[in-house]
Parts: structure tokens; C-alpha cells; sequence
């Protein structure tokens, strides 16, 4: 229509709008200036540590790339990246939809430990069902997968990629406990969690 890029604005704006729209002609609810200092406190442990959590959580899955990009280069960043990316390809595909699903889920059957622990239990395994083969497949065909879509000059993508798919099998059952953590409502140990495993992790990263 001639608008360039501001048509980018319009479709962002006009699509929250309509979105605020529909959610009031389903809902009753409005929202209203009153302030529940109660509320807040009571929101304040569980938010806190999450936040903490998450900002940690992001520090933590770049501190890799910090490292590679100051003391290895550019070009090695450029070629772990790749492989790193093609590893979490699979899980990306599976772990996205999940996330969606199983957190209400398991909120809903929140005080029914052994629910919990079944539903848990019985989820990991299907993941590991779908995320294993997937995986593994990875690892035989890297070389000539790396060759035939992304040509010889990316052939050192191939054993860090063999070596990435191998911890992508552990992180595709790991990350799913972040579930009952914000389901039971425990940040606080999940917080003090990240904290302790990112120690763990960072020396690992360091001394490899």
C-alpha cells in the first residue's frame, strides 16, 4: 500500500488491538487501578526468583559464546554456533510445542504429588522417544549432511555437531524440569539450583 516499512508497525499495533478486542468480548473482566499490596507480597518470592533464575539462566547460555568469540575467534564462534544451532534444531521443535502444553497441565494437578510424578515421569519418556533417534541420526549423517547442504567449507562443523548431538539427548530430558519447579511454585530452589549447576557448568566450559 506505499507505506514501506511502517506496515510492519501497523500489522504489530493492529494485531494487539484486535487481540485486547476479542479478549473483552469473551471475558468480563476489566482491568482497574487498585493496587493488592498482599498480592504483591504474596507474588513477590515466587517472581523475584524467577526473574533471577531466567537472567542467570541467559548469562549462562552465552557464556559459552563470550568465551569461544574472546579467546578462540571469530571464525571458530562462527563454526561452534552452527553446530550449536543444528543441534538444538530438533529440540527447539519439540520442546516449543511442550512448553505451551505441559506447564498448565501440570499446575492444574499441582497437590497431587504422585500425579505429578507419574504425568513427569511418563512426559520425559515420550521426549526421549522422539528427541534419542532424533539425535542420534544426527550424529551418523552429520558429514554428509554438513557437506551436501552447506559445502566443504563448513566441514569443521562436523565433529563439534557429532559431539553437541550427545548432550542434546541429556539437555532434551533436563529442561523439562523446570515444570514442576514453576508448577509447585518453587523458584526459590530452582534459583539456587541454576546457580549451583551454572558454577558447575562455567568451570566446565573454562577447563574444555
Amino acid at each position: 500500500g506505499g507505506f514501506g516499512v511502517w506496515s510492519l508497525v501497523v500489522n504489530s499495533l493492529s494485531s494487539a488491538v484486535l487481540q485486547v478486542v476479542i479478549m473483552w468480548q469473551l471475558s468480563k473482566w476489566r482491568p482497574r487501578f487498585v493496587i493488592d499490596f498482599e498480592a504483591l507480597k504474596e507474588m513477590f518470592g515466587f517472581s523475584f526468583n524467577l526473574f533471577g533464575s531466567r537472567a542467570f539462566n541467559y548469562w549462562l547460555n552465552n557464556i559459552d559464546n563470550l568465551l569461544i568469540g574472546k579467546y578462540i575467534g571469530s571464525f571458530s564462534l562462527g563454526i561452534y554456533n552452527r553446530a550449536f544451532g543444528l543441534m538444538l534444531l530438533p529440540l527447539q521443535q519439540i520442546m516449543g510445542i511442550l512448553n505451551r502444553v505441559m506447564l498448565p497441565a501440570f499446575s492444574i494437578i499441582q497437590s497431587d504429588r504422585a500425579k505429578v510424578r507419574k504425568v513427569y515421569l511418563r512426559s520425559n519418556r515420550a521426549i526421549a522417544l522422539l528427541s534419542f533417534p532424533m539425535s542420534i541420526g544426527m550424529l551418523v549423517v552429520a558429514r554428509p549432511f554438513i557437506l551436501t547442504i552447506y559445502g566443504q567449507q563448513w566441514a569443521e562443523v562436523i565433529p563439534i555437531l557429532q559431539v553437541l548431538c550427545l548432550s542434546g539427548m541429556i539437555r532434551s530430558v533436563t529442561t523439562t524440569i523446570g515444570w514442576i519447579y514453576l508448577s509447585q511454585g518453587r523458584t526459590d530452589i530452582m534459583f539456587r539450583w541454576e546457580l549451583f549447576s551454572g558454577a558447575v557448568i562455567v568451570a566446565a566450559i573454562i577447563v574444555g
